[in-house]
């Protein structure tokens, strides 16, 4: 029957398109990856590595931070959800799940880049479980800033920062490759100013001196006060007087 045929087809294309965005989700972190770990693997400079990481996670953190509001308010979903007999909780906790099956593949991306620390030259490598353990803290670390940041930094171009963030990222790379002397103090702000950053200061440094691992104190902190930032905006959200206009036909 045309309508089976139809049907099969709109499932075919359906699953087509959810392969295609799992490949790409899988294998493009790696091509990154392995650019990243070809310009600096000469260097034996772990510190240096590591500050390319956290600018490129505190860019991501503002990221996801700009696309809650991209993904609760000017999703093409709401085109449907809207007119479905759906109240405004029903439909966060729908976007909600979107939101965070997206947000989940920073673990991947950033335990690429751990784990790339790892194979770099030098004795002052840390093993790869505390590689593992600082990928996993960092995602942590970033969906809680994510949160903190959709919550209170909303008036702020949320975007053009995790731009800029993630620029000063690869101007670090491409510094410590020409091995310029500003490279050095970049790389302590990086350690200083940065939760993403205070992670790898502790990756880096506990094993000499134990008093370092206060730093998580702040950043256990950060992380549990996301469950608050994360109420605030469930609290609040509401598409009452919000225009659902569909996009452009693709």
């Amino acid at each position: 029957a045309p309508e089976l045929r139809r049907e099969f087809k709109r499932k075919r294309k359906a699953e087509s398109a959810v392969r295609s965005r799992l490949g790409r989700n899988l294998l493009m972190p790696v091509f990154w990856t392995a650019v990243f770990f070809a310009m600096i693997h000469r260097r034996d400079d772990v510190a240096w590595a590591a500050g390319i990481i956290a600018l490129w996670a505190a860019g991501t953190a503002l990221k996801w931070g700009h696309h809650w509001f991209q993904q609760f308010y000017a999703s093409e979903d709401l085109v449907v959800l809207n007119s479905l007999p759906l109240n405004d909780r029903q439909i966060f906790q729908f976007q909600l799940r979107r939101y965070f099956s997206g947000a989940g593949w920073v673990a991947w991306e950033l335990l690429l880049g751990y784990l790339v620390l790892a194979f770099l030259p030098g004795d002052k490598i840390p093993p790869i479980y505390g590689m593992v353990i600082a990928a996993v803290a960092q995602t942590f670390l970033v969906l809680a800033l994510a949160l903190h940041a959709a919550s209170y930094l909303h008036m702020l171009p949320m975007g053009t920062l995790a731009g800029l963030l993630r620029m000063t990222a690869i101007v670090l790379l491409v510094m410590g490759v020409q091995e310029f002397e500003f490279t050095p103090a970049l790389v302590r702000a990086t350690e200083w100013f940065l939760p993403t950053g205070w992670i790898n200061y502790m990756l880096l440094q506990s094993m000499r001196d134990f008093t370092v691992l206060a730093l998580g104190i702040p950043i256990a902190a950060i992380i549990y006060l996301s469950r608050y930032s994360f109420e605030r905006l469930r609290s609040f959200y509401s598409l009452e007087g919000f225009e659902i206009v569909p996009g452009p036909a693709h």
